[in-house]
């Protein structure tokens, strides 16, 4: 950044999704986000789809829907200790901020 600037991350009550903001801020040099999963309905459950990061529309409320989905980040997937299926930590990396989820296909 170029200058000071206040950073927030709002998390979805409900989903593994959050509101970044100032939206549409752009970095220099892309941020990684660290999503632990233990929280989520995924862990402790065999991964059998690729995970990612998905941009999507500030203005979508409703994220039990089908939702249009804005730019996909590739995102890696960290292992619990021993497993090669139990998913514990993904991370990817974003060039702005809005609004981001993690999704699976």
């Amino acid at each position: 950044m170029s200058q000071p600037t206040l950073i927030t991350i709002t998390s979805d009550p409900y989903y593994v999704a959050y509101k970044m903001a100032p939206a549409g801020i752009t970095f220099a040099k892309p941020a990684v986000v660290t999503q632990r999963l233990k929280q989520t309905a995924i862990y402790g459950q065999p991964l059998t789809v690729k995970l990612f990061g998905a941009y999507i529309s500030d203005d979508t409320l409703d994220l039990s829907k089908l939702l249009h989905v804005l730019e996909i980040e590739l995102s890696t997937t960290i292992f619990s200790s021993g497993s090669t299926t139990l998913p514990e930590i993904e991370t990817w990396t974003v060039n702005h901020f809005s609004r981001y989820m993690l999704a699976s296909g």
